[in-house]
């Protein structure tokens, strides 16, 4: 998940939007605290997606401990998969910090 993730926003937004203090040390196994940066959301998952959409990324800016912005990704594989009800479930990765102007950039584009 954190691949997919990272590879998605350097992909997006390019390497020098954020900046990624654990994410590349993780992906190369260097790491073991996974569980700080990558785990599934605590709400159920929502329904599966049309078919159309195998996979979805989306990348956000959040704010973290009231304080910091951290950018986060949300990986779902197989989201055309699952019921009516339930789809697969939907895992957060948090890739590092923003700059400002990625911060701008995204804030801009959700308004």
């Amino acid at each position: 998940m954190a691949k997919i993730a990272y590879c998605t926003a350097i992909e997006a937004y390019g390497i020098d939007t954020f900046n990624p203090p654990v994410i590349p040390d993780l992906i190369l196994g260097r790491y073991s605290a996974i569980s700080y940066f990558v785990g599934p959301s605590l709400d159920l998952p929502p329904p599966r997606e049309h078919a159309s959409i195998p996979h979805r990324v989306t990348i956000e800016c959040g704010i973290w401990k009231n304080r910091m912005p951290v950018l986060v990704a949300m990986v779902r594989l197989f989201a055309h998969s699952g019921t009516l009800e339930y789809g697969m479930p939907v895992y957060r990765v948090l890739l590092g910090i923003p700059s400002a102007q990625l911060r701008n950039r995204l804030s801009a584009n959700a308004a």
